[in-house]
C-alpha cells in the first residue's frame, strides 16, 4: 500500500516493525527453550493488536501495513510445509481491527480461512466485517457471493450477492456479466469455471492467481492444464491498494 509517511509515520512504522523483531527473537528463544510447544511457539510471533496499537503512535493503517507482510509471510510458511494456519483468524482480525479499510486483507484472509478450515463460516464472517465497514466495495459483495457459489452453500444466496455487487457504483462491466450469469445458471459448473477464470484476471495477488490456478485446473478449464506457474516461494508480490 502506498501511504505518505510523515515523522510520525516513520516512528509507527519502526515500532511496529520492533515488535515483530522482539516477538521474533521471542519466539527462538521458546523454541530453543521447549521445542515441543510449537504452537506457543508461533503464537509469540505474532504482533496482537494492543501491542501494534501502542506501537502505532496513532496510525494504525501504518501498523496495518506491518501486520500485513506479517500475514504474507505466515501464509507462505505455512503453504510449503503443513498448510494449516491456526492463527490466521487472530492475524487477520488483528489486521482489519487496524485498518477496517483495507478491503484486500478481508478478501485474502477470508481465502486463507477457507483453505484452512475447509469451511465457509470464517471466511463469511471476515467478509461480512469487510462489508459491515466498506459497504460501497463492489469487490467486498462479490466475493461474499462468490465464496458462497464456489463452495456451493447456497447458490440463489449466492446470486443475490454478486446481483448486489454489480449495482454498487465503480463496479465494472464484467461483475454485471457474471451475475446475469450467475442467475441464468445456477448449479452450472461452468459458472464457477467463469467465477475462478475472473478472479485470476482480475487480481494482483500472486496467492490468489496460484489458487485460482489450481482450481481451474480441477475444474478442467483447457487453458490451466499445464503446472502452476505460481507455486512458488516468492510471496514478495503481495496485492497493490485497491486491487485484490
Amino acid at each position: 500500500m502506498s501511504r505518505y509517511l510523515d515523522i510520525q509515520g516513520w516512528a509507527a512504522l519502526f515500532g511496529g516493525l520492533a515488535l515483530i523483531v522482539v516477538g521474533g527473537l521471542l519466539g527462538r528463544g521458546l523454541e530453543a527453550a521447549a521445542p515441543d510447544r510449537g504452537e506457543e511457539v508461533e503464537l509469540a510471533l505474532f504482533p496482537h493488536g494492543e501491542w501494534v496499537r501502542l506501537a502505532a503512535l496513532g496510525r494504525n493503517e501504518l501498523a496495518a501495513d506491518v501486520v500485513w507482510l506479517r500475514a504474507i509471510q505466515y501464509y507462505g510458511e505455512h503453504r510449503m510445509t503443513d498448510l494449516s494456519y491456526p492463527y490466521a483468524e487472530t492475524l487477520f482480525g488483528t489486521l482489519t481491527d487496524l485498518d477496517p479499510h483495507f478491503v484486500n486483507a478481508y478478501i485474502f484472509g477470508a481465502l486463507i480461512l477457507n483453505e484452512h478450515h475447509g469451511k465457509i463460516a470464517p471466511s463469511l464472517e471476515l467478509l461480512d466485517k469487510g462489508i459491515e465497514a466498506n459497504p460501497d466495495s463492489w469487490w467486498l459483495a462479490f466475493e461474499r457471493g462468490f465464496f458462497l457459489y464456489v463452495t456451493h452453500t447456497d447458490l440463489e444466496e449466492a446470486s443475490r450477492w454478486l446481483r448486489r455487487a454489480s449495482e454498487i457504483e465503480g463496479a465494472p462491466d464484467w461483475v454485471h456479466r457474471i451475475a446475469a450469469f450467475s442467475a441464468q445458471r445456477a448449479g452450472d459448473p461452468v459458472v464457477a469455471q467463469a467465477l475462478w477464470l475472473e478472479m485470476f484476471h482480475h487480481t494482483e495477488n500472486v496467492e490468489m492467481k496460484r489458487v485460482a490456478w489450481d482450481y481451474l485446473q480441477e475444474l478442467g478449464h483447457p487453458d490451466f492444464q499445464d503446472p502452476n506457474p505460481f507455486a512458488t516461494d516468492d510471496l514478495s508480490h503481495g496485492p497493490e491498494e485497491g486491487a485484490p
